[in-house]
């Protein structure tokens, strides 16, 4: 580059410094006005700089705390949880991508799913958090018997220990066989909830009062407007498009699979030699619908349970995003009774 060519880049770059001052006073004075009215920030409360060939954007949360709606949950006393329905927006306010589950155990009353997180920091540097979910189904059998012995000692009085007894046990199975057949399912919502929590520095526990003011979630996402270079911009609108591969020149794509992150990743297949399928996810189709359990299932949980009944009976997919809760258990029991007189009626022809 010569002399005359480098006089010539300094305006262009004052202009960029300009604009990039002028975006974070912005930024500042946004976050600063929601901070004096109560807001919920995790995180920081300022940005400092500007990264190159990115931008910091804010999206505001809001978290429905009426009982019902399916973004809280009672822990104890007045604290409570956000669920795996409030997190999917925080995430996606976040900018956060997963990478493809991994199962790293497996037994067939056991699983252990780690997922990683990906976002980029507010000074522009990649952020990589795994974290990983076990599920034990003996342990939860134990709890589900637990919780059991106590509600049904309260709801059926007259009857006698045997029969309770029975009450409990049925109870217990119902819920061990529903969570079975959808144990990964299960495993991967409850990492990906623990990343989404680590990664925009939530608390795992509010008070109703602190749920009623919005989230103020900062991220950064790609800068595409001043003089951006137009090989960047097709880069962003290859991985828009989810054609990445077409960003390198060898057609090779990145390493690793993009999943979609609007509903929980599919069942991928598992080794041979740990376990087979069958002994964690197929449950018998006889198995009776557990409501209660189906209910206390996040929704994505729920959207994919009803995702794989339509394919096992052969259905036309739809959408479920509309749908209430009650009008999802409504579905799902409809669907699993049609699947276990599809089952009968077979076994009837067989024999």
């Amino acid at each position: 580059m010569n002399a005359t060519q480098a006089v010539a880049l300094k305006p262009a770059e004052a202009e960029a410094s300009v604009r990039d001052a002028g975006i974070l006073a912005e930024m500042n004075k946004k976050l600063d006005d929601f901070k004096k009215k109560g807001y919920n920030i995790p995180g920081a409360t300022t940005v400092e700089v500007k990264p190159l060939r990115l931008r910091p954007v804010i999206e505001q949360v809001v978290v429905d705390i009426n009982d019902g709606a399916g973004d809280i949950r009672h822990l104890s006393g007045n604290k409570y949880e956000l669920t795996a329905q409030a997190l999917k927006r925080f995430r996606i306010a976040g900018n956060i991508t997963f990478s493809e589950p991994k199962t790293t155990e497996i037994r067939p009353k056991l699983i252990e799913i780690e997922v990683t997180g990906r976002r980029f920091r507010l000074n522009g540097t990649p952020d990589f958090l795994p974290d990983r979910k076990c599920i034990d189904l003996e342990a939860y059998e134990e709890n589900q018997r637990k919780a059991n012995l106590k509600k049904v000692d309260e709801e059926h009085r007259n009857k006698s220990p045997e029969e309770k007894r029975l009450i409990v046990e049925r109870k217990v199975k119902e819920a061990v066989s529903s969570r079975r057949a959808y144990l990964r399912e299960c495993a991967i919502t409850g990492a990906q909830r623990r990343v989404v929590i680590k990664l925009l520095g939530i608390k795992t526990a509010y008070t109703k009062a602190e749920l009623q003011k919005p989230f103020i979630i900062v991220s950064m996402i790609p800068d595409t407007g001043g003089n951006c270079d137009p090989e960047f911009l097709r880069m962003i609108g290859f991985q828009a498009l989810d054609i990445t591969e077409m960003m390198f020149k060898t057609a090779r794509g990145i390493s690793e699979e993009k999943p979609r992150m609007d509903v929980v990743p599919l069942r991928e297949a598992e080794p041979a030699n740990v376990v087979e399928e069958r002994d964690i996810v197929e449950p018998p189709a006889s198995d009776p619908f557990d409501v209660e359990t189906y209910r206390d299932s996040p929704r994505e949980v729920q959207e994919q349970i009803l995702a794989r009944m339509f394919g096992e009976r052969g259905l036309p997919l739809i959408s479920f995003g509309g749908m209430k809760e009650e009008e999802l258990v409504g579905l799902c029991r409809q669907v699993q009774e049609s699947l276990a007189r599809h089952a009968g009626s077979r076994g009837g022809q067989t024999s």
